[in-house]
């Protein structure tokens, strides 16, 4: 399987196929404009579909990829959030055969993780061939997900961030002062929860979080992941463009700048810190929704907890995952440990 096509224009179809030519695979990247053109499909042994669409974009895209591929490809998606049942829908069956979804963390040089989800279609003999490709070719690691919405690292790692930037807002912390809060307490990569926001951009953890609120229960934490339309005012006010970001560069300095959200402006970022009785009711109100979120991962996915803490660490850079981290560390959080 040496031959390779990526199809879609953003940063995460970018690294995807960075990662192809690190790893030695003729690789192509096109954009969903020019898929009609482009003969590389036809002939192509993997193709990645990494087009970031909503579902409704995302199925004709889709389709139009099963019916130029060769049949002897696979393709793939690089689903984060909809479940392959709802992209296969009114799909043939000789396409399910040979689709799955490669969910790959991005930046892929530093974030091993692919969550793989075949379903009960997908040929064993392709399943394999896609394992060793990721695995041994790609360097991957590779976790088999349940075909539920976010997976698992997602459906807990950003809903980390969710809440994380929520509570910071409520009780009036800075975002450079939470984000060191949640490395120092939490284990968590420096970047924190509102660089997570910038990083994946503003809209974007928006639209996942609306599609994770319209595909889980009603009862579930991810029903409370919405941030107000205050704070999004404030945040594109500050940013001066329709995406809104936290962090910037400064001027002719270039000094790392965070939006006060409290004056609607960018400051220098300081070292300052979070008075420690706001810092501990943040601190303990995290870490009962994350406890409360991954119990029900674990629930309905039936995926061991030590399980979802390797995806954890591996997709989100984190020291110790959500399970060990809450079990090992009951003094700093003074909740019930996860048994």
């Amino acid at each position: 399987m040496n031959t390779a096509v990526v199809v879609g224009e953003g940063k995460v179809a970018s690294d995807i196929f960075e990662l192809l030519v690190r790893s030695k695979i003729q690789a192509t990247r096109v954009a969903v404009a020019e898929i009609s053109s482009v003969r590389d499909i036809e002939s192509a042994a993997l193709i990645v579909e990494a087009s970031g669409f909503p579902l409704e974009l995302k199925k004709p895209l889709l389709s139009s990829i099963f019916v130029r591929a060769s049949r002897a490809a696979i393709v793939c998606s690089d689903e984060s959030v909809i479940p392959r049942r709802e992209l296969l829908e009114g799909v043939p069956s000789e396409f399910r055969e040979r689709f799955a979804i490669c969910h790959f963390f991005v930046p892929t040089k530093n974030l091993p993780l692919v969550e793989l989800v075949s379903g009960e279609e997908l040929d064993p003999e392709t399943e394999g061939h896609l394992t060793v490709l990721l695995q041994t070719v790609l360097e991957r690691i590779v976790v088999k997900c349940p075909d539920t919405p976010g997976f698992i690292a997602n459906r807990a790692g950003l809903y980390f961030a969710f809440r994380a930037a929520m509570l910071a807002m409520e009780y009036g912390v800075r975002p450079d002062h939470a984000d060191a809060l949640l490395a120092d307490t939490f284990g968590v990569p420096r970047i924190g929860a509102f660089g997570l926001f910038d990083l994946v951009g503003l809209e974007e953890m928006n639209a996942i979080a609306k599609n994770m609120r319209g595909r889980l229960s009603g009862s579930d934490p991810w029903q409370s992941c919405e941030l107000s339309k205050e704070a999004l005012a404030i945040v594109r006010k500050g940013a001066g463009k329709p995406s809104g970001c936290f962090y910037r560069r400064g001027g002719a300095t270039g000094h790392r700048m965070v939006l006060d959200l409290a004056r609607a402006e960018y400051v220098p970022c300081s070292g300052g810190s979070t008075d420690p009785q706001v810092a501990s009711k943040l601190i303990a109100r995290l870490a009962s929704d994350l406890q409360e979120c991954c119990s029900r991962i674990a629930n309905a996915t039936k995926v061991p907890p030590a399980a979802i803490d390797s995806v954890i660490c591996a997709g989100f850079g984190w020291a110790r995952g959500p399970f060990a981290l809450l079990k090992q560390s009951p003094i700093c959080y003074q909740i019930e440990p996860i048994q």
